[in-house]
């Protein structure tokens, strides 16, 4: 593992981020591209498959203590039809250089005919970053 000051490694840069299918939706894989300053992370997630949720775009933030790297995720925008798209939380460990595994939880507004307005549906998914480059 490299050493770069307090950090156990330097997260600057793209890396892809695989969630596997979990509750009968499809493998998910997007494009991170994240900063790295003392111990604060910060960055940008685009999805890139499946096809039909390309256009989904996330900010996030966290910090990294250690081996771990936790944050909050939200919505670059809202969707077409005016939803607001998940937003949670992750919560990642180094494995070695150029992987982090962890889980995110998130959470996603239910429509009124669901539930209540302002509830949200709560998932736990298991999700990996791999770093693109080195």
């Amino acid at each position: 593992m490299r050493v770069k000051g307090n950090r156990v490694m330097d997260m600057n840069g793209t890396w892809t981020q695989e969630i596997p299918p979990c509750g009968g939706e499809l493998n998910k894989t997007d494009i991170v591209m994240c900063d790295h300053e003392g111990d604060a992370v910060s960055g940008f997630i685009r999805r890139i498959l499946p096809e039909s949720q390309r256009a989904r775009k996330w900010r996030f933030a966290g910090r990294q203590r250690g081996s771990c790297v936790f944050g909050v995720y939200w919505p670059h925008e809202e969707d077409a039809s005016g939803v607001a798209l998940e937003h949670g939380t992750f919560h990642l460990s180094l494995r070695d250089d150029t992987v982090l595994e962890g889980a995110l939880v998130s959470a996603s507004a239910v429509d009124r005919e669901s539930g209540p307005e302002g509830q949200s549906n709560l998932q736990t998914v298991t999700v990996k970053w791999i770093r693109n480059d080195t």
